[in-house]
């Protein structure tokens, strides 16, 4: 079962609050760093299946890029400092990562 049917999210009170919140936030301390992974994964997540879900994936890869983190180890790790259940966040969490990973490779062909 996927995040989205544990989540459910207002589409339009989510584009016009939390992803505008997020194009403002400064993510330069670790702290800021680590709700901001968790909420891009969240919110990612939620969205699966929507239009939403491209630009959680945009963000995912500017942060990766910026923040020169190398694996999904080292990014659940950002994640994690927030609320986490791993059997429940674990997986959608992932396919947001991989299709990060993936949009990034074909971008940057790296």
């Amino acid at each position: 079962m996927g995040l989205s049917t544990w989540w459910h999210v207002d589409e339009w009170s989510f584009d016009t609050e939390v992803k505008s919140c997020l194009e403002i936030a400064d993510t330069s301390s670790p702290q800021t760093r680590a709700l901001f992974s968790w909420i891009i994964f969240l919110g990612g997540a939620a969205v699966a299946g929507t239009r939403d879900r491209a630009w959680f994936v945009a963000r995912l890869v500017k942060n990766v890029m910026e923040w020169k983190i190398g694996s999904w180890e080292v990014m659940k790790v950002e994640s994690r400092g927030f609320w986490w259940v791993g059997r429940i966040h674990e997986g959608a969490c992932k396919e947001l990562w991989d299709e990060a990973m993936i949009t990034m490779a074909v971008l940057f062909k790296l």
